[in-house]
């Protein structure tokens, strides 16, 4: 639709905590901002269930599901 704003963003990290404190303190403020209604998030993390549900809490006006939210295949 030529009237939605999607952002996609890649993002590389080597531990969740880093990748999580950045788009915390830094890309959720600048996301707020453009107000897109979509966003994308692909990061080089291993990302578990349990984490993506964060990520997606906190962007959960623009996060629409968790399958926006690619990461690593996590192992246990």
């Amino acid at each position: 639709n030529k009237d939605k704003l999607i952002i996609g963003q890649v993002k590389r990290y080597k531990e969740f905590s880093s990748l999580y404190n950045d788009l915390k303190n830094n890309e959720f403020k600048k996301v707020k901002k453009l107000n897109p209604d979509r966003y994308i998030i692909v990061t080089s993390v291993a990302l578990s269930p349990s984490r993506k549900a964060k990520i997606k809490e906190l962007f959960s006006e623009y996060i629409k599901s968790s399958s926006d939210i690619i990461g690593e295949a996590f192992r246990k």
